[in-house]
């Protein structure tokens, strides 16, 4: 498997644990926690790619951390998720959503929408895999938005950010081709009065 230039992926791993390693160090020897919080995440990007999740898991909180206490909104926000990633990739899909919902509450206060937009990717994968067509987190989504469901509930109900419930509609809209809640019901077969 290759990576970006015919580079094989384990030499570019290799190559990401060297300058991670030179990170720490420089942020061991000046004291810099913001820098060994961010080391840390290196770190556990380097695990999950040798897939390593435990450790990947234990780096990512040892990050979160070193950030207590520091205003790194957005660097928190990142940590976040990867950690989102990580829990997701081991099945905890509660923490996971939740450690999302976190980030995705940062990055959209801070308007940092590519990364908010990846977030709510994310929190979709955390709801259920892609088989043709909807995923099960967009069909969950979907379902009770056709039966009547406010995006305020479907939040609650699924444990979801109503910004990540518009999203999901969004996409689930452009998916389905259709335009409106009453045309989503039609397609899903949930007959509403209009």
């Amino acid at each position: 498997m290759g990576g970006a230039g015919g580079q094989p992926l384990d030499g570019r791993v290799e190559e990401a644990s060297h300058v991670a390693a030179k990170l720490w160090e420089q942020a061991d020897r000046l004291n810099l926690r913001g820098c060994q919080a961010i080391a840390a995440r290196c770190d556990s990007l380097i695990h999950a790619r040798r897939g390593d999740l435990k450790r990947a898991l234990d780096s990512l909180h040892q990050s979160l951390h070193l950030m207590d206490g520091l205003d790194m909104p957005l660097e928190r926000a990142r940590t976040l998720l990867a950690l989102g990633i990580a829990r997701r990739r081991t099945r905890q899909k509660a923490s996971a959503r939740e450690s999302l919902n976190q980030a995705l509450d940062i990055f959209s206060t801070a308007g940092a929408s590519v990364w908010a937009e990846r977030v709510e990717n994310e929190l979709v994968r955390a709801a259920g895999a892609r088989g043709g067509g909807l995923t099960s987190g967009e069909r969950a989504v979907a379902e009770r938005a056709a039966a009547g469901a406010t995006n305020q509930e479907i939040a609650a109900q699924l444990f979801l950010s109503p910004k990540t419930v518009e999203a999901v509609l969004t996409r689930v809209y452009r998916e389905l081709g259709v335009r409106s809640r009453t045309e989503l019901a039609r397609q899903l077969g949930h007959v509403r009065a209009e």
